[in-house]
């Protein structure tokens, strides 16, 4: 690795530096690189991924620029300003993009700002929101983060409770294929379809997590979806297992269920 000062550099500015190595008669030996960097006094070129992503929220009331929002949080980790940040929030259902909002703004030394990404206007079903920042070149300033939401019937979240979806079999453990799984069966109580993820958390008699196993289920209203959560690599035993299903934002929607089971 070589280092190179660069002087002369106006702090809190963006710059493209270019380069490659070359002989001592000045004939190229490698390609040229191009690269977006940042000037700040804490470093004289930075990388990519200043930006920290904290978390994001559901809002359904009382949103910055209308509900319903998915509210995200960034942090500035440099101890200088980075002017005209811009923020994207990009929208898809599964493959399809369905929304594209940018918000641009300028983050003090140190500070965390939260964004709020309108996502009105959307067809009942399941979403992902995946945000991110970048300078006004489109050099990256952060990584990407998802935030997955199921818009309702009447055009909001679906934040969900313990008595969305209620289990209505004692647990099973048929062999599915090759393969042994938790089989559980799920009533929806709600007036519209929910997805739910099913998990199984397995336990070994230290109390301690030794594997864990999810899958999907879309019970109609009123009605019934099975889930098979597969379970790997276990040695013969007795497993304590804690089953419990969460909404696509995860959200506990059922109450947690509790059983003892044995591998031989």
């Amino acid at each position: 690795m070589v280092k190179m000062p660069i002087h002369g550099l106006q702090l809190d500015s963006q710059y493209t530096v270019s380069y490659y190595a070359a002989n001592s008669s000045g004939l190229p030996l490698s390609g040229t690189y191009v690269e977006d960097v940042y000037a700040s006094e804490s470093s004289p070129l930075l990388g990519p991924e200043p930006l920290s992503m904290l978390g994001s929220s559901l809002c359904n009331f009382g949103c910055q620029g209308g509900p319903p929002a998915v509210s995200v949080t960034y942090r500035n980790t440099l101890s200088s300003s980075i002017s005209l940040v811009t923020m994207h929030g990009v929208t898809r259902q599964g493959k399809v993009v369905v929304g594209n909002i940018t918000i641009t703004t300028i983050f003090s030394p140190g500070q965390n700002s939260t964004f709020p990404f309108y996502v009105g206007a959307l067809a009942p079903g399941v979403y992902t929101l995946s945000t991110f920042g970048t300078m006004t070149n489109g050099s990256a300033l952060s990584g990407t983060s998802d935030t997955n939401f199921q818009i309702m019937p009447n055009g909001l979240f679906f934040i969900g409770d313990e008595t969305a979806l209620t289990l209505v079999n004692v647990p099973r453990f048929p062999t599915v294929g090759a393969s042994p799984a938790v089989e559980t069966i799920w009533v929806n109580n709600l007036s519209f379809p929910v997805v739910g993820i099913v998990w199984a958390t397995i336990h070994n008699g230290l109390g301690q997590t030794v594997t864990f196993s999810s899958a999907t289920v879309t019970p109609p209203v009123g009605g019934n979806a099975t889930a098979y959560d597969f379970i790997f690599g276990l040695p013969p035993g007795t497993y304590y297992a804690t089953i419990f299903v969460t909404s696509v934002s995860f959200v506990a929607i059922s109450a947690p269920y509790s059983l003892t089971f044995t591998i031989s």
